[in-house]
């Protein structure tokens, strides 16, 4: 099965000229072209949806699962899920049954961790009152029906507003703990909801929002995460980035290294599937959402352009040889 897709064109097809927006640079190359770049999990191979993106990867019992945001022809989002084999192909492809307590209520941008063996969904559950309401919920999950198995509580956070971009992981102690934010930075205990913050590093482009992307995965006395924004622009609402930095694995959590560029941008070049929801926009964007070390390498699930799903390979000496300290 060819995970990758058509090739894309090398040069543009239409005339381009140097252009700078917000002193970025424009157009991106698209990310097929960078040499990171592992797949593209074709729409055919996941749930019947009008987009699939911003997935989720995780390794439990051996077994790699995916978790992404299905949005229907109608622009409800739900979360949904695939298996994928150790070639990264797709074996199985479902829904994932979140409780719909609200008939308006939608399902984004999951996250799965491992935790003490049992495996973890964390997702965005969107009310759309005036104003909408964004709060994150946190699942325990079978992992061979993919049904929850019971709610972990969370009394965390805003009442109102959004609150997106949560990442949860299993802390050096064996228990749940998520990055709650960024600026400041803090990470927050699970079980008893107690936080430890910490300065945050210069690590996005000035004037660029910096939020949690991936849920962080233990590498030795430090943890890995990819972290990321947007920059705004005139066009696309924007233009999203990441890169990577590394944690202490004890409190207060303390990013030590992290990476002085973006390891990938959003591009125009990169394909788009409209929204099918009227008037809404199409951000060039690069969403990681979830990583897993094989080795010398880690693989990353990426959303591009809120469109599709893709994977992006880095070694990690390339991602230490990138960083410099905090």
């Amino acid at each position: 099965m060819n995970l990758r897709g058509p090739s894309l064109p090398r040069e543009c097809p239409w005339p381009v000229k140097a252009q700078v927006i917000n002193e970025i640079a424009i157009p991106h190359p698209p990310i097929e072209e960078s040499p990171n770049f592992l797949a593209r999990i074709e729409p055919r191979c996941l749930v019947n949806a009008a987009r699939c993106y911003n997935p989720s990867i995780a390794r439990h019992n051996g077994k790699i699962i995916m978790a992404y945001r299905a949005e229907s022809y109608t622009a409800v989002s739900r979360v949904a899920y695939a298996r994928l084999d150790s070639e990264m192909r797709v074996r199985e492809a479902g829904s994932v049954p979140l409780p719909e307590d609200d008939p308006d209520c939608h399902w984004e941008d999951p996250r799965l961790c491992v935790c003490d063996g049992h495996l973890y969904l964390m997702a965005a559950y969107i009310r759309l009152v005036v104003p909408p309401v964004c709060r994150q919920r946190l699942f325990e999950i079978d992992a061979v029906t993919m049904e929850p198995i019971q709610e972990v509580k969370m009394t965390f956070g805003k009442l109102g507003g959004i609150e997106k971009n949560w990442t949860p992981f299993e802390d050096a102690f064996g228990q749940l703990a998520f990055v709650y934010q960024q600026r400041p930075r803090m990470v927050i205990e699970v079980g008893s909801m107690r936080g430890h913050e910490s300065e945050a590093p210069a690590i996005a482009p000035a004037g660029n929002t910096l939020s949690g992307r991936t849920p962080p995965v233990r590498m030795g006395d430090s943890y890995l995460e990819f972290v990321g924004g947007w920059h705004r622009i005139p066009t696309r609402n924007g233009r999203y980035w990441f890169g990577a930095q590394l944690f202490g694995a004890k409190p207060p959590y303390k990013v030590t290294n992290f990476t002085k560029e973006p390891l990938l941008w959003g591009s125009e070049g990169s394909p788009t599937i409209h929204s099918p929801r009227p008037n809404a926009g199409h951000p060039c964007c690069v969403f990681p959402a979830g990583a897993i070390v094989d080795g010398d390498d880690v693989t990353v699930s990426v959303g591009v352009n809120d469109s599709y799903c893709c994977l992006m390979r880095y070694s990690v000496a390339e991602l230490l040889e990138r960083m410099v300290p905090a």
